[in-house]
Parts: structure tokens; C-alpha cells; sequence
């Protein structure tokens, strides 16, 4: 007889999406900001500002779209992650690498089973969240 499976849901926090947006959206800024003081022609610092606002305009647009569509996770205990999107509908994720985990909060890189890459900025309580105190558990041992 099996036991009852042990997994932590995560829910999707609006306040934390919309700061790695805004934050992202600024840092882009601040990029181009960069790279148009570099000592270089012209001509090369507006090609190389463009192409580094296109970049940080569709890595914030493939962001957006997944925060759209997914409203949580379920993480089983060996790494198994399902994202649940807001039809009521589930779709099986892998865990990246360069993926963090602290006791209060955590940057983790996931993909979709359809190919889109995005990342979430998750944060919880262990005293207060049973949730969280699984997932603390189950990261410990992947």
C-alpha cells in the first residue's frame, strides 16, 4: 500500500510578478542607458541598444505570458513539478538549473512541457506555511 504523496503547492503571488516585471523593464532601461555612453561609433551603440531592448522586451513578454497562465505549482518529492494555469488545467514542468532556494524566499528557472522558459520569484513563512515547509524539505533533497 502506498503512503500519501508528499508535495507542496505554491501559489502564484501577484506583488512578486509584477516586481520581477517592473524590475526587469527598469534594468533593460538601464542597460541601454549603458551602452550608449560606451566610447564607441554611433552607429555600433544604436545597433547594440536595440538589440538589447528587443532582447529585454521578448525575455519580459515570454515572462508576462507565462504569469498569465500559470496561477500555481504543485512540487512532489523528488523535483516533479506541475504548473496549474487559471483554465483549471495542469502542464508538467522540469526544475533549471540556477534555481535558489532559501528558508524565505526563492528564484526558480522552470520549463514548460511546451518549451517556454520563465522564472518565479516565490517567497513563504516555514512557520507559518505548511506549504513552504515542504518545499524547504523536498529541495533538500534534490
Amino acid at each position: 500500500m502506498s503512503s500519501v504523496a508528499y508535495a507542496a503547492r505554491l501559489r502564484a503571488n501577484k506583488t512578486l510578478r509584477q516586481i520581477v516585471l517592473v524590475s526587469g523593464g527598469i534594468l533593460s532601461l538601464s542597460g541601454a542607458i549603458v551602452i550608449l555612453n560606451w566610447p564607441i561609433d554611433l552607429a555600433w551603440r544604436t545597433g547594440m541598444t536595440l538589440a538589447w531592448l528587443a532582447f529585454g522586451c521578448r525575455e519580459l513578454a515570454v515572462l508576462r505570458r507565462a504569469y498569465m497562465a500559470y496561477s500555481h505549482m504543485d512540487v512532489g518529492i523528488h523535483g516533479a513539478i506541475t504548473l496549474g494555469r487559471y483554465s483549471n488545467t495542469s502542464v508538467s514542468a522540469e526544475l533549471l538549473p540556477g534555481s535558489v532556494l532559501l528558508s524565505h524566499a526563492g528564484w526558480l528557472r522552470l520549463q514548460a512541457a511546451d518549451g517556454t522558459r520563465f522564472a518565479e520569484l516565490v517567497a513563504g513563512n516555514p512557520r507559518k506555511n505548511k506549504d513552504w515547509r515542504r518545499m524547504q524539505v523536498i529541495w533538500r533533497h534534490l
